[in-house]
């Protein structure tokens, strides 16, 4: 195969040195040897005025590259490169190959770090600002947006926002006290006079019975329902009382009857929504409890089980004294509440249903918080349990305390 010819020229052109004598004689003239050639040397060293050049188009199977030599700045020959095409093109294209191999490298490094890093630097800002746009469209304790932590400026424009979220936070928090605040205190001020309506009724149905009970009442049926009936008037009366802001509640401690008797006062409502109670009562001793309040923590948490439980469920009752404290455990079947709504269920005015008035639970809540007690619920999988558990020597503390 012919490689490349290395031709050293004199100046009239002849052939002065060559690597392949046989084709290009020595003291040859290049015209008469290779006619094209001498052409496209010629017009190569005139045309570029003694400086190296390379022709591509003239010769159609060789590449011609032309160096002039010259001493003391006089042209005495020149020297020319021929290279076959045949040749050169695969190496051209092993060059190229490699090249595009080293290339699609260094971009398969350079492309994906590229893209982490500018995910890193914009990721925190495209954050930020979905979560600046939903300030003033929603509740800003819904807003729990995780920001990137740090010194630099994305990490001080987090820092800022954060101090911006919780200030309006406490805002939002604030404003909903004091309307809270107002709306108890105008509850407050009704419910006295109400109150004040409800007892004088009341004194008068209690006196009725006094009165049964004094002229002899000797069938044991008229003699329970009686029993019943006060035990509920009494109730009624209490609870009433409890409204009053000067009185100071008075009860017996707790039995098992006062316990047993708030399932006889929902039980006609629980069978007309078509809904069971699995009642477990293990109380059998007086309690130093004032059974007043607890009927009504358990009236009301019945009462929300039952009115919260679909027909043909369930409502799980289960009383118990365990480590000096009376634990008190309702459950129910029915649809489960979110963990956003969870954390409202005790707030004042809330509730999950259209006909609640939003003030059973709260007021559960607060009597809880006066025997020194706890109350927290769950609700997974279709079941909610509401768990109260009283101290069995906790202080008394003012009822609907802020």
């Amino acid at each position: 195969k012919r490689r490349a010819t290395y031709i050293t020229l004199d100046s009239s052109n002849k052939v002065f040195a060559s690597n392949d004598p046989h084709l290009f004689p020595i003291a040859t003239s290049l015209q008469t040897v290779d006619a094209a050639l001498a052409s496209a040397a010629t017009i190569l060293l005139t045309k570029d005025g003694g400086n190296f050049a390379v022709d591509l188009d003239s010769l159609p199977e060789r590449l011609l590259m032309v160096t002039p030599i010259s001493s003391n700045g006089e042209p005495v020959g020149a020297l020319l490169l021929v290279y076959p095409r045949h040749i050169l093109w695969p190496r051209f294209t092993a060059i190229v190959k490699q090249g595009s191999f080293s290339i699609f490298l260094v971009l398969s490094f350079i492309v994906p770090v590229g893209w982490y890093w500018g995910r890193r630097l914009v990721q925190p800002l495209v954050t930020l600002a979905n979560c600046m746009v939903r300030v003033g469209k929603e509740d800003p304790e819904r807003i729990n947006c995780t920001m990137m932590e740090g010194d630099d400026e994305i990490g001080r424009l987090n820092r800022h926002f954060r101090e911006l979220l919780t200030g309006l936070k406490e805002k939002a928090e604030l404003e909903r006290q004091m309307v809270v605040s107002e709306r108890l205190a105008a509850v407050g001020r009704l419910a006295s006079e109400v109150a004040h309506e409800i007892n004088n009724p009341l004194g008068g149905m209690l006196m009725t019975i006094d009165t049964l009970r004094k002229r002899g009442v000797t069938e044991p049926h008229t003699e329970r329902t009686l029993l019943l009936l006060e035990r509920g008037l009494t109730q009624i009366q209490d609870t009433v009382s409890a409204l009053l802001l000067e009185s100071r509640l008075e009860s017996h401690p707790l039995t098992a009857q006062d316990i047993n008797d708030t399932r006889t006062l929902v039980i006609a409502q629980a069978e007309k929504r078509g809904v069971s109670i699995d009642w477990d009562n293990r109380i059998d001793k007086s309690v130093s409890l004032p059974s007043t309040l607890v009927r009504q923590i358990v009236i009301n948490l019945l009462l929300n089980a039952v009115q919260s439980t679909f027909s043909g469920g369930k409502v799980i009752a289960l009383f118990r004294l365990r480590s000096g404290k009376l634990e008190i455990t309702l459950s129910n079947e029915g649809k489960s509440i979110d963990k956003a709504t969870l954390k409202y269920l005790f707030e004042p005015y809330f509730s999950t249903r259209k006909e609640g008035s939003g003030l059973g639970l709260w007021v559960t809540y607060q009597i809880v918080q006066q025997l020194d007690g706890e109350i927290t619920v769950s609700s997974e999988h279709g079941l909610t349990r509401f768990s109260v558990t009283l101290p069995l020597q906790g202080k008394e503390k003012p009822l609907y305390a802020a």
